[in-house]
C-alpha cells in the first residue's frame, strides 16, 4: 500500500476538519508517515495482517497531529528483587515528560502530585521481537513548571516476559508529536536480551540515565552536561547519539554543533549559535570488558533550552561541595527518612538565590531557602519519607537553581534508592550441626549482590581455641561462585574434625549491593554465624566377659567407648536397657544361646556386638576331700 492510500485512510476515517494544522506541514508529516512505515514494513512484508498496527500507528500520527506534547523520556528495565511468578519477572520503570497544558500527559498541579493522580500516557508498545505487551496506561506527576509549561513524572510496573525468555526484545514509546519547534514523531526504544547472564545467573539489567526535562544553558559559554548515567550490574556504560527512526523518530540529529564523549557520556556544547529548544536523542549502552557488542541499549531524550543575558558566563549560579554532585548514589535504609541540604553560591557577590527546583519522587517537601555563613550562598533542606509502593525502587532526584540574575544552574541529578540499606547475610550454611564432611559454604543476603572490588576474607576458626582452620580471599577466589540475584557460594568440599564446634567471619564489603553499590556488612563475633559438625563414628563395643559356656548364673561384661544407650537381647527378645556394661544370664535352658548388644550414640551412629553362647549342666560336685585323693592316686598309679 502506498502512503497516499494512508491519507486516503485517514480522509475515510477522520473528517479532514480535525486536522487543524496548516496545510503546509501535510506534506513533512506525511514523510515521516512514510519513513514510519517503510522502517517496520521489510520485517512484517510476508504477514499482511500485521500491517494493522502499523497502519493505525499512521492513522494516529495523522489523527494527533495537532497535539506537539512530548518533550522526551527513557524506559528501563531490571529483574524484580521478589519475583511473584518467576525469574523472568522485570521492573519497567519509565521518566517521561509533557507539555503541561496537554493531553495526554498534561493537566498536572501540586494537588494532582500530592495526591497521586494517574495521568494519561502514551501506551509502552512492543517494537520487536514481542507481539505484544499488556502495560496500563498512564504516569504519576511528580514535578511541573507552569512558566516553563512542562510536566514531569514516573511509573514503575513488574511485568512478567516468561513469553519471551531467552529472546532479544525492544519495548518503548512511539507516536506523535514533540512539542514545537520540532513536531516530529517521536520514537524512545528501550532492548534487552531477556537470557540469563552466565556471569551474574539472572537476566541482564539496563543502564540508567537521570535527567531535569529541560536543561538549561546561557548563551555564549561552553557547557559540559555530566549525564547521571550508571548500571545496576556494574557493567561498563557508554553513550552514542541515537540514529533511525526507531531510536529517534523525528529529532536525530536535533542538537548540532554539541560533542559527545561517548566513553564518559559527556556532552560538550559551545552556545554560540543563538537561542532555542534542541533536543539530544542519545542511546545509553552497556557493555562486558573488552566487548564491542552492547548487552541492552537505552534511548534518552530531553529538552535544551539555549537562553540569552546580558552578563556574563561567571555570574551563572553553582551548587558548592556540601551538594551531592552529578552522578552520586543516595541509599536511604528501610524505616529511615531521606535528608539532604542543596547549598549553592549565588554566582555573583551581592545576588541571591531565587528558586531551588527540585525534581524527584512525590512526597518530597523542600524548606524554604535560607542563607548560610558563607557570602552568596543558599540552601534549602529536602526531605522525604518513602511509602511502602515507592520502597526497593530507584527514584530520580534533579535539581538546579536560578539566581536573582534569572541564570540557571547546571543541573545535578542523583539516583536515590528507597529503602536499601548496605546488603546483611540473611541466611547461611553451615549452621547448626552439619556432616564433618564435603562441607560447602552458601550465604543469603537481604538484597542483591555483585562482586566486589575491594579485597575481603571469609574466615573458618576454632570455637574453643580460636585457631584458624581455613581462609578465603573473596577478591581471588575462583572457587567464589554468585547465583540467584541474592545468594554466594564457596564451591570447595571440605572436610572438619567430627564433635567440633567452629565459627565463621565474613569481612565487610566482601560484596557490594545493587543500585547504590553499597558494601556488604561483615558478620562478626564467634556467635554471629557458627555451626558444630557430627560425630560420624560409630561406638565400639569391647567384650570383657563373654564366657563361651555358661553354667548356671553368669555375668557378661563390656564397655563401649563414648556415651551411648545401651540395649541387649537375648535369643531374639525384646530389646531392653543394660546399664554399666553388664548383663547377668540366668535361667536359660540347656543348649545353644545367643546374645545381642546394640549401642547407639548421640548422632545415632551404632555398633553391635553378637555372642553365642552354651548352657551346659553344672559339673557335680566333690565328695570332701576324697577328689583331690582319687586324683593324685590316679596320677600316682600311671606312673
Amino acid at each position: 500500500m502506498s502512503c497516499i492510500g494512508l491519507f486516503l485512510i485517514h480522509k475515510f476515517i477522520f473528517p479532514i476538519g480535525s486536522l487543524i494544522l496548516p496545510h503546509s506541514d501535510a506534506r513533512r508529516r506525511g514523510e515521516l508517515i512514510c519513513s514510519h512505515i517503510r522502517s517496520i514494513s521489510k520485517a512484517r512484508e510476508k504477514n499482511m495482517l500485521a500491517w494493522i498496527p502499523v497502519l493505525w500507528s499512521a492513522v494516529s500520527i495523522l489523527h494527533f497531529a495537532e497535539a506537539s506534547h512530548f518533550r522526551g523520556g527513557i524506559t528501563m528495565l531490571r529483574p524484580v528483587e521478589n519475583p511473584v511468578n518467576n525469574e523472568y519477572e522485570m521492573e519497567i520503570s519509565f521518566f517521561v515528560s509533557w507539555r503541561r497544558t496537554s493531553s495526554p500527559g498534561g493537566n498536572c498541579d501540586q494537588t494532582v502530585v500530592d495526591n497521586e493522580v494517574l495521568l494519561s500516557n502514551d501506551d509502552l508498545i512492543c517494537m520487536s521481537g514481542c507481539s505484544s505487551i499488556n502495560v496500563a496506561r498512564g504516569y504519576y506527576c511528580t514535578a511541573f513548571s507552569v512558566e516553563e509549561n512542562w510536566s514531569f513524572g514516573d511509573r514503575f510496573i513488574d511485568y512478567d516476559f516468561s513469553n519471551y525468555s531467552n529472546t532479544v526484545i525492544t519495548i518503548g514509546f512511539q507516536g506523535y508529536a514533540w512539542m514545537s519547534p520540532f513536531s516530529s514523531a517521536w520514537s524512545v526504544p528501550t532492548t534487552i536480551s531477556l537470557t540469563k547472564r552466565p556471569d551474574i545467573g539472572r537476566i541482564n539489567s539496563t543502564p540508567r540515565a537521570i535527567t531535569a526535562p529541560v536543561v538549561k544553558l546561557l548563551e555564549n559559554c561552553v557547557h559540559n552536561m555530566h549525564l547521571a548515567v550508571m548500571d545496576p550490574d556494574n557493567d561498563i556504560v557508554r553513550c552514542r547519539w541515537a540514529v533511525g527512526f526507531l531510536e529517534c523518530g523525528g529529532i536525530c540529529n536535533a542538537f548540532r554543533g554539541a560533542v559527545l564523549d561517548e566513553a564518559n557520556c559527556i556532552i560538550t556544547y559551545n552556545a554560540i549559535n543563538g537561542t532555542g529548544l534542541m533536543v539530544p536523542a542519545l542511546m545509553i549502552e552497556d557493555f562486558l570488558p573488552g566487548s564491542n557488542t552492547p548487552m541492552s541499549s537505552v534511548a534518552l531524550q530531553f529538552v535544551v533550552e539555549v537562553y540569552s543575558s546580558s552578563e556574563p558566563c561567571s555570574s551563572q549560579p553553582d551548587f558548592t561541595p556540601n551538594t551531592l554532585p552529578q552522578r552520586a548514589c543516595v541509599a536511604v535504609p528501610p524505616n529511615t527518612d531521606l535528608q539532604m541540604k542543596l547549598e549553592a553560591n549565588s554566582g555573583k557577590a551581592g545576588e541571591t538565590i531565587t528558586s531551588f527546583t527540585v525534581i524527584g519522587p512525590v512526597g518530597l517537601v523542600k524548606s524554604a531557602i535560607f542563607p548560610v555563613a558563607q557570602a552568596d550562598v543558599y540552601a534549602i533542606n529536602v526531605t522525604w519519607t518513602p511509602t511502602p509502593s515507592q520502597l526497593n525502587k530507584a527514584h530520580i532526584l534533579c535539581y538546579f537553581v536560578k539566581n536573582s540574575l534569572g541564570l540557571t544552574s547546571p543541573q545535578s541529578c542523583v539516583n536515590v534508592m528507597a529503602g536499601m540499606g548496605p546488603p546483611y547475610l540473611v541466611e547461611s550454611y553451615p549452621s547448626n550441626r552439619v556432616h564433618p564432611k564435603d562441607v560447602s559454604i552458601d550465604m543469603k543476603f537481604d538484597q542483591g549482590i555483585q562482586r566486589s572490588p575491594t579485597p575481603a576474607k571469609l574466615t573458618i576458626r576454632d570455637y574453643q581455641t580460636d585457631e584458624l582452620f581455613i581462609e578465603f580471599d573473596l577478591l581471588n577466589s575462583p572457587d567464589l561462585f554468585l547465583y540467584n540475584l541474592k545468594y554466594a557460594a564457596i564451591l570447595q568440599n571440605l572436610t572438619f574434625p567430627e564433635k567440633k564446634t567452629f565459627y565463621v567471619e565474613l569481612e565487610s564489603g566482601a560484596f557490594l549491593g545493587f543500585g547504590c553499590e553499597l558494601a556488604s556488612a561483615g558478620v562478626y563475633g564467634k556467635d554471629a554465624w557458627k555451626f558444630t559438625t557430627m560425630d560420624i563414628t560409630p561406638p565400639i563395643i569391647h567384650p570383657i566377659t563373654m564366657p563361651a559356656k555358661i553354667s548356671g548364673i553368669e555375668l557378661l561384661e563390656w564397655k563401649v567407648n563414648e556415651p551411648a544407650e545401651v540395649t541387649c537381647q537375648v535369643d531374639g527378645g525384646e530389646f531392653e536397657v543394660c546399664a554399666d556394661g553388664e548383663y547377668t544370664i540366668y535361667s536359660l535352658e540347656l543348649g545353644m544361646h545367643y546374645f545381642v548388644i546394640q549401642a547407639i550414640d548421640l548422632e545415632m551412629n551404632y555398633d553391635i556386638f553378637n555372642h553365642t553362647f552354651e548352657i551346659v549342666e553344672p559339673e557335680p560336685p566333690c565328695a570332701s576331700s576324697g577328689c583331690g585323693m582319687n586324683i593324685k592316686n590316679e596320677i600316682n598309679i600311671n606312673f
